[in-house]
């Protein structure tokens, strides 16, 4: 079990329900405690009413794309780790998203024990820097 999964707080937002469903079962698995939504509005609505370690982020979705999201959650939060999770993996959008702040960026489909491992990683260096 990753020691720095198991109690934090995971934000998993993704139109594809199929996803969402799969992410937090590995998460829950892992010992986390994962909160669900299907768009970037709502996703950054639950920001704005609760404390998360980490945001695993779709691109494409209805009402607010992952674009809007990143810049909206960097308001609230500008060091939360986040994780990109799309379908629309091209250079120009990789580029776009670490230059609006995302931490890591990973293409559907994608490696699960690759996202585990990423996420443990991002959520020890926010704790650690949190200590500084």
């Amino acid at each position: 079990m990753h020691r720095f999964i198991r109690n934090s707080q995971v934000l998993i937002i993704d139109d594809e329900k199929d996803i969402r469903a799969l992410l937090k079962e590995v998460f829950e698995g892992e010992g986390a405690e994962v909160e669900l939504a299907e768009t970037g509005s709502d996703g950054f609505e639950k920001m704005m009413n609760s404390h998360f370690d980490i945001v695993l982020l779709d691109l494409r979705m209805p009402k607010m794309d992952g674009f809007e999201a990143i810049r909206a959650i960097r308001q609230v939060d500008p060091l939360i780790p986040i994780m990109i999770i799309t379908g629309y993996a091209t250079q120009e959008n990789i580029k776009k998203c670490f230059e609006l702040g995302a931490n890591d960026y990973f293409s559907k489909p994608f490696d699960l024990q690759q996202i585990v491992r990423r996420a443990e990683e991002l959520i020890k260096d926010r704790l650690e820097s949190d200590k500084v």
